[in-house]
């Protein structure tokens, strides 16, 4: 065997992993929740970092006591990142068709559609995390694009540049006329000199060294965490009310299971008012369909061990398996 091929397939089948680990409903992370969760524990260890850093006062002409705190913009353009490829991955699954030949050319070949099918691995999922969102213009151009497919009316690039950070302790932008897009930019551009050269900025004498301090690291932080959130209250407001992962108002993921439920009962009452024989029967499937989400919710066999949870993906897919004969029952008395 080639081993330049079986280094490729070897890649491949640890990214369809990774694939499947990320978008797992119950416990995978490619969610805008994640994004929000991740950008709250990041300013919470700031305000631990806060503490510390009173401490040590910085070298003489120095910003900052540790170079280290520069590198929380890492942690903020991958949650602005996650957040770009988790809900282009949302509308993909939701709505195919926004799919574009370019999206596909990038994404997919025919060795990693076969993988895919192979693997059970989700296509949207993986064209999503596959696209590069390496700079602000490719994360607007994103929800531009997101909020166009969903019809949503407002513009993310005049969302964000409504937004700006409380004052900063540099004056890297002139902050009378800067926008929130400038910010987000910066953010961006700094993250990519960071990891991307040495440059004197970073190794020069202290005068010249460009660090974030806790002032600078805190008030990015709530800029970018300010910034995914009114992104997300306009997916909110204006978004289907079954495009997945959807937040409520305060900001916390709307429950699936709430939406199946509803859509069920919808379901059994029409089809009862349709059809004789299922209201006869349909008391004795209520109970059945009661007595194992009870079997589901009591076994040991199914406790949670740490913080994995069992029992959700076998209630919802009994409950997706109820939706699913409705609808099919429902299609056919159309007929």
């Amino acid at each position: 065997m080639d081993k330049n091929g079986k280094n490729v397939r070897d890649d491949l089948r640890r990214r369809l992993d990774e694939i499947k680990r990320i978008s797992d409903e119950v416990h995978g992370t490619l969610n805008a929740i994640s994004v929000i969760s991740r950008m709250e524990d990041a300013l919470e260890d700031i305000s631990r970092l806060e503490e510390l850093s009173t401490k040590y006062k910085p070298h003489e002409w120095a910003r900052s006591p540790f170079s280290i705190i520069s590198y929380y913009s890492v942690i903020y353009v991958t949650c602005l990142e996650w957040h770009a490829r988790s809900r282009l991955a949302d509308l993909f699954e939701y709505q195919p068709s926004s799919l574009a030949d370019d999206d596909l050319k990038k994404g997919l070949g025919t060795e990693k559609i076969v993988g895919l099918i192979t693997n059970k691995a989700a296509i949207p999922h993986f064209v999503a995390f596959s696209r590069n969102i390496s700079n602000a213009g490719s994360y607007l151009e994103t929800f531009a694009r997101i909020f166009s497919a969903l019809s949503i009316p407002n513009d993310p690039r005049k969302i964000i540049a409504n937004i700006r950070p409380r004052k900063l302790a540099d004056l890297t932008f002139s902050e009378a006329t800067a926008s929130g897009v400038d910010y987000l930019t910066g953010i961006y551009d700094f993250r990519n000199e960071l990891v991307h050269q040495i440059d004197i900025s970073q190794i020069g004498p202290t005068a010249l060294r460009y660090d974030w301090d806790c002032t600078n690291a805190r008030a990015y932080g709530e800029f970018v965490l300010s910034a995914i959130k009114a992104i997300e209250a306009e997916i909110t407001a204006s978004s289907p009310p079954d495009f997945p992962n959807r937040l409520d108002d305060d900001g916390y993921p709307i429950n699936v299971e709430d939406l199946i439920d509803e859509k069920i009962c919808e379901l059994e009452a029409e089809i009862a008012s349709r059809m004789e024989g299922f209201r006869t029967v349909l008391d004795v499937s209520k109970k059945a369909f009661a007595a194992e989400i009870e079997l589901i919710e009591t076994a040991e066999e199914l406790n949670i061990i740490r913080w994995f949870d069992y029992r959700t993906p076998c209630r919802r897919a009994l409950k997706r398996g109820r939706l699913q004969y409705l609808e099919a029952l429902r299609s056919n008395l159309d007929y």
